[in-house]
């Protein structure tokens, strides 16, 4: 193990060596003859040779991480009298291991890895050993760190602008900073509104609201908010700015009877349409014309129809029409086809009654008729009263149909046909009281003789 190493001015001779092996040695001397003394050999030394303890020092390339994220961890091994130790360093998370890596000629072994869990680790390594060295104990504990990834988060509208009632589907994409797809939920929301909650990413880390068709009229602002999982950040996509326009209506004007009667009510029904893409039910009012004339406003109902009563056309033929005044959601309507709506004459029925039918000669006698209309309107025109087809009278029938004639006397003996006839009037047609008349007998007085009583 070493040659020809010169004595000193003792005798002595030595040498220093780190190359003996791990084990037990018998080391001994031969001294080399001269021309003053001969060769000897020593006695053997037992020399052993232990192995060298080790110290391990654990570093990370970047800490913290975030999840996802690459991290070199580098151990580095050190024999206690130096040399190189080989073999293997195992690296361990807590009591997991991680991986076993092969030691280089730099005394060193490396472990990258991307797959660490959100939260904090405590990585340690341990040199385990060669036939020169001994298993370090466990090096220092690296708390590394790893930080949820974050995320960006975009929505998107697939129709903008919109019409009122008109079904929108908003898409929000949540994107994540390292590739992963991201999972959990997002909320729909428009300005502080949810108005889709907790819809779950899909597989490409996509949210779909559904149809959306209760928007009103005006400017919405749109976003979504994603709220993280296990391994990503919430975040909260930047506003779209949707817009809904009023819808567009049309109305129809119909009629519960067509012709109708005077006097009698006729509902008049104004319907309103909703102009394609949109939808809804509209609110507000319905005015219906007679030409230019207004009739009257009727209340949308929630069957997007309005009506109005009307007993007040006079006979014959009415252009009508309606407008719908539009509403927060909707357009007025323009002004409606026109509707014609024929309105007959009401029909009347006279009756005729006496104050007796046996009357003396020269008595007098009480003679009514009262007139009624099919459609109770007002009653214009006269009613003319007949004795054997004599006109005895003419009298305006009053605000009750009542036309009277007083003190009517029959000048002649026998029988007297009287009758009753209403002439009619621009809306109202005539009538007579009835088809044989009302009968009064005039008999001979039982008073004394006087002329015309014999």
């Amino acid at each position: 193990i070493a040659s020809n190493v010169a004595l000193d001015g003792t005798g002595h001779a030595g040498f220093t060596t780190s190359g003996l092996s791990v084990g037990s040695h018998n080391i001994s001397v031969v001294f080399n003859a001269n021309t003053t003394f001969d060769t000897s050999n020593s006695s053997p030394v037992a020399q052993v040779v232990n192995k060298a303890n080790t110290t391990t020092v654990l570093v990370s390339s970047v800490n913290p991480t975030t999840f996802n994220q690459s991290t070199t961890f580098t151990a580095t091994v050190t024999g206690a009298f130096g040399g190189t130790p080989t073999g293997t360093i195992t690296f361990k998370d807590g009591a997991t291991t991680l991986a076993t890596q092969a030691v280089n000629g730099s005394r060193q072994a490396t472990l990258t890895i991307q797959t660490l869990a959100v939260g904090s680790h405590p990585i340690t390594a341990v040199y385990n050993g060669d036939g020169n060295y001994n298993v370090s104990p466990a090096s220092n504990t690296v708390n590394q760190v790893v930080n949820k990834a974050s995320t960006t988060s975009v929505v998107v509208s697939s129709v903008n602008p919109s019409t009122f009632g008109q079904a929108i589907v908003f898409t929000g994409t949540v994107n994540s900073t390292n590739g992963i797809v991201a999972t959990g939920t997002v909320n729909f929301l428009d300005g502080v509104t949810v108005i889709a909650s907790n819809v779950g990413l899909n597989g490409s880390a996509q949210a779909s609201s559904g149809l959306i068709s209760n928007l009103i009229a005006g400017g919405h602002n749109i976003t979504i908010v994603y709220g993280g999982d296990g391994n990503f950040t919430g975040s909260t996509s930047p506003i779209v700015a949707q817009t809904v326009t009023k819808a567009s209506t049309t109305v129809a004007v119909t009629s519960s009877a067509n012709p109708s009667t005077f006097g009698v009510g006729v509902t008049l029904t104004g319907t309103i349409s909703i102009g394609a893409p949109g939808g809804g039910t509209p609110t507000g009012t319905i005015t219906f014309k007679d030409g230019a004339a207004t009739l009257g406003t009727g209340a949308v109902q929630p069957n997007k129809k309005a009506t109005i009563n009307t007993s007040a056309l006079l006979p014959g033929a009415h252009s009508i029409t309606a407008v719908y005044g539009g509403d927060s959601n909707f357009i007025a309507s323009p002004t409606s086809p026109v509707f014609t709506q024929n309105v007959n004459q009401g029909s009347t029925v006279t009756t005729l009654s006496v104050s007796r039918t046996t009357v003396n000669f020269r008595q007098k006698l009480n003679v009514s008729a009262n007139v009624v209309s099919s459609g109770g309107g007002p009653l214009t025109g006269t009613v003319t009263f007949t004795d054997n087809g004599k006109v005895v009278g003419t009298i305006a029938p009053d605000g009750a149909g009542n036309a009277s004639l007083p003190g009517l006397i029959l000048g002649t003996l026998g029988n007297h046909t009287i009758f009753a006839v209403y002439g009619g009037d621009p809306n109202q047609t005539g009538s007579s009281s009835d088809d044989s008349g009302t009968t009064a007998n005039v008999q001979q007085s039982p008073h004394p003789a006087t002329p015309n009583q014999p």
